[in-house]
C-alpha cells in the first residue's frame, strides 16, 4: 500500500509536470518540488505508523468518516 502511494505521487507529478507541462509544477525548480512533495511522501511511507503520542485511533472511533 505503501509503495502504491508513493509511486502514485511520483508518477503523477512527473505526467503533470514533465509530459503535460502544467504550471505551475513545471516551472518549479527541483528544490522547491521536493519540499511541497516531501510532506505527502513521508505520510505515505508512515501509513499504519502509530502516532507519535502512541495512541493508536481504532476504526470504530472514526464513526465513518
Amino acid at each position: 500500500m505503501r509503495l502504491t502511494l508513493v509511486a502514485s505521487h511520483l508518477l503523477g507529478t512527473v505526467v503533470i509536470r514533465g509530459l503535460m507541462g502544467v504550471e505551475p509544477p513545471a516551472g518549479l525548480d527541483a528544490e522547491r518540488l521536493v519540499e511541497l512533495l516531501e510532506p505527502a511522501i513521508r505520510a505515505d511511507l508512515a501509513l499504519g505508523a502509530p502516532p507519535k503520542d502512541g495512541h493508536r485511533a481504532r476504526p470504530e472511533d472514526d464513526h465513518g468518516r
